[in-house]
C-alpha cells in the first residue's frame, strides 16, 4: 500500500447522468467523515466530475492506489471504506486499476473471484499472458 497521502475522488457529476450526481452527493460527506479518522495514511476525499460508468454509481477512484470502484452507497460505504483503509479490495466494488495491462487486470479479476479479496500490496505480473486460454472479453468497465 502507498505510504503517502491517498486521494479518493467521488463522481458527483449529475449533468451527464443523474445517478452519479445523486449517489456521489450522498456518499461524499459520509466518506469525508470516515477519512477524518484515517490514522496510518492520510486520506483526502474530493468531489470530481464525470468519470464514466453511470450504471455503477457511486463511483470512486482511489488515486493513491489506482483502483476504480463502483456501486458504493450508504448501505455498503462503511464496509467498503474499512476494506480499502486496511489495504483490501472487495470484488463486488472493483472496476479496474490504472496502470495495469488488460491481461494483468484479468488476472486480478481471477484472483478476486477465487479469494474474495486481494491485498493492494500484492504485485501482479505485468508480463502475464493468457497462455493457452482464449482471450476473454474484458470484465473491466
Amino acid at each position: 500500500m502507498s505510504n503517502t497521502v491517498r486521494h479518493l475522488f467521488v463522481c458527483t457529476h449529475g449533468n451527464r447522468d443523474s445517478r452519479c450526481g445523486r449517489a456521489g452527493q450522498t456518499i461524499l460527506p459520509a466518506l469525508r467523515t470516515f477519512a477524518e479518522r484515517a490514522t496510518a495514511v492520510p486520506i483526502h476525499v474530493h468531489a470530481t466530475s464525470h468519470i464514466g460508468g453511470h450504471k455503477q454509481a457511486g463511483n470512486v477512484i482511489d488515486y493513491g492506489e489506482g483502483h476504480w470502484y463502483g456501486g458504493i452507497n450508504m448501505q455498503n460505504l462503511e464496509r467498503w471504506y474499512t476494506a480499502i483503509a486496511e489495504g483490501r479490495v472487495l470484488p463486488e466494488f472493483w472496476r479496474g486499476r490504472v496502470g495495469l495491462s488488460e491481461p494483468s487486470q484479468l488476472q486480478m479479476v481471477e484472483q478476486l473471484q477465487t479469494s474474495g479479496l486481494v491485498r493492494l500490496s500484492q504485485r501482479l505480473d505485468s508480463e502475464y499472458a493468457c497462455r493457452g486460454k482464449k482471450k476473454k472479453e474484458s470484465p473491466i468497465y
